[in-house]
């Protein structure tokens, strides 16, 4: 068979969109890798590149979440049953209330969400992990209308935790792709969640990316060398990059880069204020960075 019709048999993502996927892998390589596998799929693609980057031959990354990315417009075969929208009984013991806490639990072993859930993290859109964790949260709210229940069934919670999980992975891979479309949609579909906190920390994180994607960078030189001037201390250089991050002027890039550089800042910092003390008593506390880019 010739070199043309080995070509045209190739099915999957060419080199260019495994490029677009994987922008932290040469060329080259994902040139070998496409003329390897003829049925190539981007999470094929992962798999391989994690094997990989266990060997050092390529970055370490999360390829399974920008493959995830990549590969969102397949269709997945997600449970998307709601719960009975009446309200429960007044009596928190009455036999309809344990009736249909029980019930509840029968759909959630038979929906497998745990499985389900780790299907939506591998190959679904953010909007479909958000919607798939509203489903499972509904569910898991019915079951414990059984009085004789007291905790979250197996299933369900261990769904919501790989969701959870899950998209805030996605946020930060989608904000690395600069993918404002994705990342607007899901902050539409927030709306569905009834965790009100988990909700809320999800709209700041994608407001934050959203605003950092599309900023213009202009304060990015003033905003680096009032960070890791050399008379703050690591507390006012922290306070200095998270107020940067929140108002300044600085797109996602340069953040990320700042983060880096911080973080390095802090080490020499604290190495230096350590030989001060000659390793006699407590330096002030390791203050670590925590805010910012998150």
């Amino acid at each position: 068979m010739g070199e043309n019709e080995n070509a045209n048999d190739r099915r999957g993502p060419g080199v260019d969109e495994l490029a677009e996927a994987f922008p932290m892998v040469d060329r080259s390589t994902l040139e070998r890798l496409r003329d390897n596998v003829s049925n190539m799929t981007y999470r094929t693609a992962a798999g391989i590149l994690d094997e990989a980057a266990e060997m050092g031959k390529v970055p370490e990354a999360d390829y399974t979440q920008l493959a995830a990315a990549a590969g969102s417009s397949e269709q997945l075969d997600l449970p998307d049953d709601d719960p009975l929208d009446d309200p429960p009984d007044a009596d928190p013991n009455s036999p309809h209330n344990m009736e249909r806490g029980q019930m509840a639990v029968a759909h959630i072993k038979q929906s497998q969400f745990a499985q389900k859930a780790e299907q939506a993290v591998a190959e679904g859109t953010l909007s479909d992990m958000i919607e798939l964790l509203a489903t499972v949260n509904k569910w898991a709210n019915e079951a414990l209308l059984d009085p004789n229940r007291t905790s979250l069934p197996d299933q369900a919670k261990t769904a919501a935790q790989t969701l959870g999980d899950g998209i805030v992975r996605r946020i930060d891979v989608l904000a690395h792709q600069g993918n404002e479309q994705a990342l607007e949609a899901a902050y539409s579909s927030l709306a569905q969640l009834n965790n009100e906190a988990f909700r809320e920390k999800l709209k700041d994180s994608i407001d934050d990316k959203l605003r950092l994607l599309r900023n213009s960078g202009s304060e990015y030189d003033a905003v680096r060398e009032r960070v890791l001037s050399d008379d703050n201390s690591d507390k006012e250089a922290i306070q200095l990059y998270e107020d940067a991050v929140d108002h300044a002027d600085i797109t996602y890039d340069q953040a990320a880069e700042l983060t880096a550089d911080l973080t390095e800042w802090l080490e020499d910092y604290h190495e230096a204020k350590q030989a001060l003390v000659d390793g006699d008593g407590d330096v002030d506390g390791d203050v670590s960075l925590s805010g910012g880019l998150t």
